[in-house]
């Protein structure tokens, strides 16, 4: 299962649209526009500052998840293995002990006497 990329969410793409915006103002004006007051302040470097940060963070995660699903995948791969060596030893120690040895239980297989027969049932007309 691959891990999916974090995509850009709507409040950044349009945040990143007002930037622009934004900037566009500054550069037909000698100061750049104060959008907040100067207890909460709401300018273009900040706005841009916070949208550079969100994009940092969203890279990492994106690697992140990346990295695990790399791992994942080599999980996943020793699993196959180790179900494999575990069968192959399992049918070793049923080819050198027999079907219905104790040895063949410890290692956690059934003992074909302990097996279950299959009883089949006449059909009712």
């Amino acid at each position: 299962m691959g891990y999916r990329k974090v995509k850009e969410s709507l409040p950044v793409t349009n945040a990143k649209k007002r930037r622009d915006g934004m900037k566009v103002i500054d550069e037909a004006r000698e100061t750049p526009v104060e959008y907040g007051d100067a207890t909460k302040p709401c300018n273009t470097a900040l706005l841009s500052t916070k949208i550079a940060a969100y994009d940092a963070d969203q890279s990492v995660l994106n690697q992140m998840l990346a990295d695990a699903d790399t791992v994942s995948n080599r999980i996943k791969n020793e699993e196959k293995e180790i179900k494999s060596l575990y069968k192959r030893a399992l049918s070793g120690a049923v080819s050198k002990f027999g079907e219905d040895s104790d040895e063949v239980e410890m290692m956690g297989g059934t003992r074909s006497s302990e097996r279950k027969k299959r009883v089949s049932k006449p059909k009712q007309a």
